[in-house]
């Protein structure tokens, strides 16, 4: 298994909202990526607080990766978001620098066979199978709601306006359950965990030329950087890349 992530506060932001989190865990890679809410107190706070309390409640729980006990870890990853909910709520009662902070948060597991994701908000998980790239996540924004919906009369403007309405945040309540996603993986797959920094200032096509190129992740991730720097970079921009591969010496970097 080969990993590679990285985060950058882009060309316009003064400070970074985006948190990430890679590492192996009980033979398992653990990726995790959490999103601040711009306009909101301490954006970075909550998201750093979610993604910390998240790697965690993971290592905490090891063993149930060393077996990859796959109903245990879904188990677990619908109870954390939970906790992690909890954490950012408190925190805000407690300190005042931090009222009505909130975060997305997305969590993917990766065995060298299968895939499961924990997702709420508008980060997002990609799957590259040879040279197809499929959206592994659906969105928790007004935009996806008007889509899936089939609302008619939806003009350009308004339909990007509703992308950055969140319908569902860690923060928000008390009560909160993600989405829960499993997929199938094979040998030679790439999976892509992302802010939407990245992905709404690059177009999809792009991307998987982009993604072909994974030989050297670390190339491959400054390259959609680049490429979204191209386009302007008014957000943070957060990439976390693995590539599935056997018998691979476990590497990773983070910059």
């Amino acid at each position: 298994m080969r990993y590679f992530s990285m985060t950058d506060r882009g060309l316009v932001r003064e400070n970074n909202e985006d948190s990430i989190a890679c590492e192996m865990i009980g033979g398992v890679l653990c990726m995790v990526i959490a999103d601040g809410l711009g306009g909101q107190e301490k954006g970075e706070v909550a998201s750093s607080t979610a993604v910390a309390a998240m790697m965690d409640i993971l290592k905490e729980n090891e063993e149930i990766f060393a077996d990859f006990n796959e109903s245990a870890i879904v188990s677990l990853l619908e109870t954390s978001y939970q906790k992690v909910n909890s954490k950012i709520l408190l925190r805000a009662c407690y300190d005042k620098n931090c009222i009505g902070m909130s975060t997305t948060l997305t969590c993917a597991v990766l065995s060298e066979k299968r895939l499961l994701i924990s997702h709420i908000g508008d980060c997002r998980a990609y799957l590259l199978h040879g040279s197809k790239l499929e959206l592994l996540t659906i969105d928790h924004t007004y935009a996806a709601e008007l889509i899936k919906s089939g609302a008619e009369n939806v003009s350009d403007e308004e339909l990007r306006s509703a992308r950055n309405m969140l319908t569902k945040y860690l923060g928000e309540n008390i009560f909160i359950t993600p989405d829960i996603y499993r997929y199938n993986v094979m040998y030679g797959d790439l999976i892509m965990l992302c802010s939407d920094g990245l992905y709404a200032y690059i177009d999809e096509e792009k991307m998987r030329s982009l993604l072909r190129s994974h030989g050297n992740l670390e190339k491959c991730a400054k390259s959609l950087l680049e490429s979204v720097y191209e386009n302007g970079a008014s957000d943070n921009v957060s990439v976390l890349l693995a590539h599935n591969r056997p018998n691979d010496k476990k590497e990773f970097i983070s910059l």
